[in-house]
């Protein structure tokens, strides 16, 4: 019987934007009240702004984020 490989796990590319965003936040990479461009975010990643808003929405369900609607 041959040697069985390891599943390839899956991360959701949301959580894994949702771990890098909270880890700059915990690290202090963004100082408190900065306001945070989607845009910015999205390019510096290399994704679209949809996964940027999935996990910033989540960020500010968890109280790390404040977001101000058409102002960041």
């Amino acid at each position: 019987m041959p040697q069985q490989l390891k599943k390839i796990v899956r991360i959701p590319l949301r959580d894994q934007i949702l771990d890098s965003i909270k880890r700059a936040i915990i690290t202090g990479k963004f100082r408190a009240s900065e306001k945070i461009s989607e845009e910015e975010l999205a390019e510096q990643l290399g994704v679209s702004r949809t996964p940027i808003r999935e996990a910033i929405r989540v960020l500010e369900q968890q109280g790390l984020v404040e977001v101000i609607p058409k102002d960041g």
